[in-house]
């Protein structure tokens, strides 16, 4: 279970899945422009991306000093999410 405060941040990076504009978010960070990115760099940064928009929203768009490691703690989350998807994805789509 997680605390108020990161359910709540859960649930908003739920609620943008990837592709799709976040309200107050450029396209370009969410949908991509990758700017000479791999694409494994380019989804890291919509993730990071994503992730700082969501915390910003729940701090009312001002990331205090104090607030940094949570929120940094939330980034990593994010980041394990995707590449953990991008592990298994592989995994089922190996030749057997």
């Amino acid at each position: 279970m997680l605390a108020p405060g990161r359910e709540k941040c859960h649930r908003l990076w739920r609620a943008a899945p990837t592709g799709r504009n976040l309200e107050g978010m450029s396209d370009a960070y969410v949908v991509g422009d990758p700017d000479g990115l791999s694409p494994l760099l380019a989804e890291l940064r919509d993730a990071v991306a994503r992730e700082l928009h969501a915390q910003l929203a729940l701090r009312a768009e001002r990331l205090e000093l104090a607030d940094v490691p949570e929120a940094a703690y939330q980034v990593t989350l994010r980041i394990d999410e995707l590449l953990s998807g991008l592990v298994s994805s592989r995994g089922r789509h190996s030749p057997a």
